[in-house]
């Protein structure tokens, strides 16, 4: 099994886990949990009485690999177009991981930075300060989402995982990506051993399709971070296959027909030019009873 650190605070859970284990710091005692008219939920400070001037909300990371890196990323916006201009810092511990963003706009925007860990358990800290120009202007002129904390590069081969497949309008939630066999296909899909291995490129369990005949299958792969590269292997591939690679806002960003005349093993490769092509998910049509393993993404 992966054991990764990853992280993501949706704030969609407002019974069960509406903070996605953040706390409020001794400047977010205002902040509170919001709804928009599309039922997404974010967190912002409440109006009037908020004046950020410093820590906002702490986590404690647990799990780490020290010396490793890894990328934090969140959305975020003014509340209201004025001249409070929030300023967001972060902190590992005590030292400060980037220089300090400003928040100009009052469309969501996602904003990417890196840190790596010096030890197994860090505490992550947001700091907010406001730049000010009209005093008169409502303060704490902040929203925040999706708060993504994930290694900038890791595998997956799906060993030690236990064996389970998945039908049509099912998904298989692991901690590296959500697997979702799209309701138009046919037939199950999901994490499987073949009784024989391609070594290097498909060994032990692999992410199975189309499994136990060719039936037609529409996958989505959504990846738990934006990331640069992306390489796999596909074995066992005999009809040709396409896949797209999309952005975090759903656009297209590169479609390619994998041809099962190139050879029945293949690797199959993304490299963004710049991180605005960065990929958050990948999707997949096939009919062929063909198989996925040895993934290796990363934020360059």
């Amino acid at each position: 099994m992966n054991a990764d650190y990853f992280h993501l605070a949706t704030f969609e859970s407002p019974s069960t886990d509406p903070w996605g284990d953040w706390k409020a710091d001794s400047n977010g005692a205002t902040l509170g949990i919001y709804q928009e008219e599309d039922g997404n939920h974010f967190v912002a400070f409440a109006p009037a009485i908020s004046f950020p001037h410093g820590p906002v909300l702490f986590k404690e990371l647990q799990g780490l690999e020290p010396d490793r890196e890894y990328c934090l990323s969140l959305r975020t916006r003014q509340q209201w177009a004025n001249q409070a201009v929030p300023v967001l810092t972060w902190k590992l511990g005590d030292e400060q991981i980037a220089a300090p963003i400003e928040v100009t706009t009052s469309e969501w925007i996602t904003l990417h930075w890196r840190f790596k860990a010096s030890q197994a358990v860090e505490t992550l800290k947001l700091e907010v300060r406001e730049r000010i120009g009209d005093p008169s202007h409502a303060r704490g002129n902040l929203a925040i989402d999706d708060i993504r904390i994930y290694p900038s590069r890791f595998e997956e081969d799906f060993n030690d995982l236990p064996q389970q497949l998945i039908q049509p309008g099912g998904q298989l939630a692991l901690k590296t990506m959500l697997v979702t066999l799209q309701p138009n296909s046919s037939g199950p899909a999901g994490i499987y051993r073949y009784n024989s291995d391609e070594p290097g490129m498909r060994e032990k369990q692999a992410l199975g399709l189309s499994i136990g005949k060719d039936m037609r299958q529409n996958l989505s792969i959504d990846l738990p971070g934006e990331f640069t590269s992306i390489r796999f292997a596909w074995t066992w591939l005999q009809k040709d296959a396409t896949v797209q690679y999309l952005d975090q806002s759903g656009a297209t960003l590169d479609s390619r027909t994998i041809y099962a005349s190139a050879g029945r093993d293949q690797w199959v490769e993304y490299q963004a030019e710049n991180e605005s092509q960065a990929v958050s998910r990948i999707e997949l049509t096939y009919s062929d009873y063909s198989f996925l393993d040895f993934f290796t993404l990363q934020r360059l």
